[in-house]
């Protein structure tokens, strides 16, 4: 991996609920996944467990956000979550970025795939900067949900510039990952998109953008991807060409908006689509 300048002076990476516990509620309203949290019927598909999926984010949509990950622990166990956001503060640097370092969960420890880093960094521009996950949302907001969920499994966080679908790299990555899924089939990947869709509209405006999206989604095809709103385009991407001639199946586990959730600011929706894909 190519290594940052920077120093990072902590072990692990910290979450929000390791900083604030009082989350603790806010993140599982429905209690703390016990061993029968699959709350998911999984669909009758030829590969009974989703490759790839979107999630958002925002712990404003924390309801939805545990409502995905009881849909998808249905579906049986995951190894290694490799996940991808976009970097929504840190813009200097690689385009591409990665760390090995673990994460504190606030209730357990979340260790990184070390193996699978190292690979996808050997195989494409990926470059070693931890400093730029210090408290980077779209990743450190989802890995408690991991680490409840899937207690066994390990992760690889890679950010990406937001928005950017012409990111150099992220054919490679998508390569990368397909190959990595294809010679190691007894390891159960997942990539997850972190995401978050219609940004700074109105209700309009949003609903407009949203059927577009909703309409794209289950295709996710390459040639549609400049059509949605989205803050992960380039992670959408990725997730598109794994998939190569498309998806087998997919399911819309939910679809909202801040402005439904809160009730605030109707002039400044985000909005969120929650997905799996075979």
């Amino acid at each position: 991996m190519q290594s940052s300048e920077v120093s990072y002076s902590h072990e692990a990476h910290p979450t929000a609920l390791s900083l604030s516990p009082e989350l603790m509620d806010v993140l599982f309203p429905e209690g703390f996944p016990s061993g029968d949290s699959g709350a998911g019927t999984p669909l009758s598909v030829s590969s009974p467990r989703p490759v790839g999926g979107t999630v958002s984010h925002h712990l404003l949509a924390a309801d939805e956000i545990d409502r995905w990950f009881r849909n998808l622990v249905a579906y049986g166990d995951i190894d290694t979550f490799i996940i991808i956001s976009p970097a929504h503060w840190t813009l200097d640097g690689s385009v591409l970025k990665i760390t090995d370092l673990p994460w504190d969960a606030g209730f357990a420890m979340m260790d990184c795939d070390s193996d699978t880093a190292v690979f996808l960094s050997e195989s494409a521009p990926l470059g070693y900067e931890p400093e730029a996950f210090h408290m980077e949302h779209g990743i450190d907001s989802l890995i408690p949900y991991i680490a409840a969920y899937f207690p066994e499994s390990r992760v690889v966080p890679i950010l990406q510039r937001e928005e950017n679908i012409d990111t150099a790299g992220l054919g490679e990555l998508a390569t990368a990952i397909r190959k990595l899924v294809v010679s190691n089939p007894r390891t159960r990947y997942f990539l997850m998109v972190s995401a978050d869709f219609s940004h700074h509209a109105g209700i309009e405006v949003t609903a407009e953008r949203d059927a577009r999206t909703e309409a794209a989604l289950p295709v996710l095809s390459r040639d549609q991807l400049p059509h949605l709103y989205s803050d992960n385009r380039g992670g959408l991407l990725v997730l598109s060409d794994i998939l190569e001639d498309g998806p087998e199946d997919y399911r819309l586990i939910g679809h909202t908006n801040s402005y439904r959730i809160s009730g605030m600011d109707e002039d400044d929706i985000t909005s969120y689509f929650f997905t799996l894909y075979w």
